[in-house]
């Protein structure tokens, strides 16, 4: 074994090879833990082992299960475990077996590109939990071998399999791509988590029974299952989408790649966090394919200007109306944005939906809702507002004239808003000149005198129909 350090006890069973605190020697070990030939003494004491673990050798290349010794010994081991071991290129000789193993857990080896071979897959029969994560470069899980020939051979069968755990594999397309029929008699639990968004096949011929298995419990991800596994791992992705930690979504952000016609068809939320590429956070390109989001969050975006980009929409209306109606909308400590529309949208889409807003600590905001989009929130509810020390009013008037004495100006009816919150906005003048609130039952500005002020209490409670 090449300079790595034992951290396992061997009467635990468990062989644990990692970089141990301060210990800079293993970060330079770059070629494999176990070497082609080995003491005799050191193979019948590994003859014993149940466990693998290797953790944190950055820049190891193989760990060595090719070498012909440790084979019998793999036989036995019934758990292993290889963590950030970034350029570690193959797990596994394509003929290696791992007849007891029940555990397999790999996360953070971007070097990898496939786990088993199919030859090796079959050997997997013990196997009852199958975790992996992380895996920046991983094409698929199972490859074929160049001796599959046209004739489909015996089906590869993962007779105890019940976890499946699918997390961040960017690149992966699929789990095995050859003509085997692969079989999963047992599995109880499939989750499929982060960017898994090449992934449109899960394989070409698979055995499985849906109603037995169960979809990830997460609300976020609720999903039932579909006709088929493709059809459901499709729909199970595009749930919902970090887009920082994206960067093929990214890409499509930023207008380089194109946007696929189905590719946000069954997203519903959309989180974007400290994304400090973006200056607009929904841009036009990317606007049309949302037609099933209900909830946006932006929070922590430092760059983020304006959430909307509807200006080459109002131009060119070739595409609209847009089908766009989120139930709810979260900003918080948006420093710069200085508006939510960089222009009125006046029917490019409706937000008939929205249920509530909240807008936190943005203090470039001079206003929140054009007149256009406020005569549309028929269902909004919750409204609350904090911190945003610019923000003047909520539906801003084109103009200030008087109007003639015995008219109104156009009434905005708010028939479910029922919570009003108003909270340090030390620059605020005006909600609108003429609004009906019809089921406010909470107007707080918690007490504070100066919000009490500003806001036009008596048109306000004048205009509440109970």
């Amino acid at each position: 074994m090449k300079g790595a350090v034992l951290t396992g006890e061997l009467k635990s069973r468990m062989l644990e090879f990692g970089l141990e605190f301060g210990d800079s020697s293993q970060e330079r070990l770059e070629e494999v833990l176990f070497e082609e030939t080995l003491k005799p003494d050191y193979i019948e004491l590994l003859s014993h082992l149940k466990g693998l673990r290797v953790d944190c050798l950055y820049r190891l290349k193989s760990i060595g299960f090719e070498n012909s010794w440790i084979h019998p010994i793999l036989d036995h081991i019934q758990t292993l475990e290889v963590k950030l071991c970034f350029d570690i290129k193959n797990l596994v000789a394509s003929k290696v077996s791992f007849s007891s193993l029940t555990k397999l857990n790999i996360c953070g080896c971007h070097g990898l590109l496939y786990l088993f071979t199919s030859s090796t897959a079959e050997s997997l029969s013990q196997l009852k939990e199958m975790k992996i994560s992380h895996c920046g470069s991983m094409r698929e899980i199972v490859c074929k071998e160049d001796d599959e020939s046209n004739e489909s051979k015996e089906s590869i069968i993962f007779k105890q399999l019940e976890v499946l755990y699918l997390k961040d594999l960017p690149m992966l397309r699929w789990f095995y791509s050859g003509k085997r029929t692969l079989c999963f008699p047992s599995l109880q639990q499939l989750s499929m988590f982060g960017e898994l968004w090449k992934m449109t096949t899960f394989c070409p011929h698979i055995q499985i029974n849906l109603h037995s298995v169960k979809l990830p419990s997460d609300k976020a991800f609720a999903v039932q299952w579909e006709d088929n596994v493709d059809t459901t791992i499709r729909k199970m992705n595009d749930k919902k989408i970090a887009l920082r930690e994206s960067q093929y979504f990214q890409e499509m952000w930023r207008g380089s790649l194109p946007v696929p016609e189905a590719c946000f068809s069954n997203l519903e939320s959309l989180v974007v966090h400290q994304c400090d590429f973006l200056s607009e956070v929904i841009p036009a390109n990317i606007l049309p394919f949302l037609n099933n989001m209900q909830k946006l969050k932006v929070q922590k975006c430092r760059s983020v200007k304006t959430i909307f980009d509807v200006k080459c929409l109002t131009k060119d209306r070739t595409f609209l109306p847009i089908e766009f109606s989120p139930k709810k909308l979260e900003l918080e400590k948006l420093p710069n944005l200085d508006s939510i529309w960089n222009e009125d949208p006046n029917g490019i889409f409706h937000f008939q939906l929205l249920q509530k807003v909240r807008v936190d600590t943005c203090k470039s905001l001079t206003s929140l809702f054009p007149k256009s989009v406020a005569k549309d929130l028929d269902k909004l509810e919750n409204l609350k507002l904090k911190h945003c020390e610019s923000l003047v009013e909520i539906i801003p008037f084109p103009g200030t004239e008087a109007t003639p004495e015995g008219t109104t100006r156009d009434s905005i009816i708010f028939r479910c808003l029922t919570s009003l919150t108003l909270l340090n906005l030390p620059r605020f003048n005006c909600f609108y000149c003429s609004l009906h609130c019809v089921r406010l039952k909470t107007l707080n500005g918690h007490g504070d005198p100066q919000i009490e002020n500003q806001v036009c209490f008596k048109e306000v409670y004048l205009l509440i129909e109970f």
